[in-house]
């Protein structure tokens, strides 16, 4: 059901590339199952759209902070993991 109103959103979108309310709805819809870069890149359309709307800033502002770390303990890992000595050379 979920696939259904993300393609419904995506048509609204296609149809008016300035509807902010398609993109917030679209934003809020990927929060819930995860898809955290998307609803990020959405609320990015928004301000550049509308760029007054304080509470789709603050969103921006906690997915990119969510975002952030996500990365950061990604590099975090792959740091330990190339400062133990277990990467290998692809050799290209």
């Amino acid at each position: 059901k979920k696939e259904e109103a993300l393609a419904l959103y995506d048509r609204a979108i296609e149809t008016n590339p300035l509807s902010v309310h398609a993109y917030r709805k679209r934003s809020k819809l990927y929060e819930e199952i995860g898809r955290d870069k998307e609803a990020a890149l959405d609320l990015a359309k928004i301000l550049v759209i509308q760029p007054q709307y304080c509470d789709v800033a603050e969103n921006y502002i906690k997915l990119s902070k969510k975002l952030r770390l996500a990365f950061d303990k990604a590099a975090d890992d792959l740091t330990r993991t190339t400062n133990a000595g277990k990467c290998l050379q692809l050799g290209l």
